[in-house]
């Protein structure tokens, strides 16, 4: 035999191998755990206002460093008129960006949506929380969002 066949022979032996163990492991170590629509309870509620809470200021704590970080290259001496101009380009994003998290964040909680918003490279991070998973929810998160940025980004909804 060549080495092609070998190498072919023994492939296709390992994904045969893996096809059967997959095929005969008990259904429940590979299901996705669900959460009951009424296992909710109120301190839960507040444990994920909370979490979005928290999610949403280590969000804006990294925003804030992104404009430390152009402050500083526009406060250097050394830095040319083309770095500057970038800088203030950047810096003018980031601002932007701060104000569609902050109209995103009412918009969403006016509709009882407990969210947390992040926008990195043209893609609008949403993470919602304490709702239902569901195909429904995403299009009134996206439809909202979508009503708002007109196309500007990306959107991404998460629900956790």
């Amino acid at each position: 035999m060549n080495k092609q066949a070998l190498a072919f022979l023994t492939m296709f032996s390992l994904v045969l191998m893996l096809s059967v163990y997959y095929v005969t492991l008990p259904n429940d170590s590979v299901a996705v755990m669900k959460m009951d629509e009424n296992t909710t309870s109120k301190e839960e509620q507040g444990t994920s206002k909370e979490e979005a809470a928290q999610l949403q200021k280590n969000i804006d704590e990294q925003q804030e460093k992104k404009e430390e970080k152009e402050q500083a290259v526009l406060s250097k001496a050394s830095t040319d008129e083309k770095e500057k101009e970038q800088a203030i380009q950047k810096i003018d994003e980031i601002k932007n960006d701060k104000q569609q998290i902050e109209e995103l964040t009412k918009i969403l909680s006016q509709e009882n949506f407990h969210v947390a918003v992040e926008i990195i490279d043209g893609c609008c991070k949403i993470s919602v929380f304490e709702q239902e998973d569901t195909a429904e929810n995403a299009k009134k998160v996206m439809d909202l969002v979508n009503a708002h940025i007109k196309g500007k980004y990306l959107v991404e909804v998460m629900f956790k």
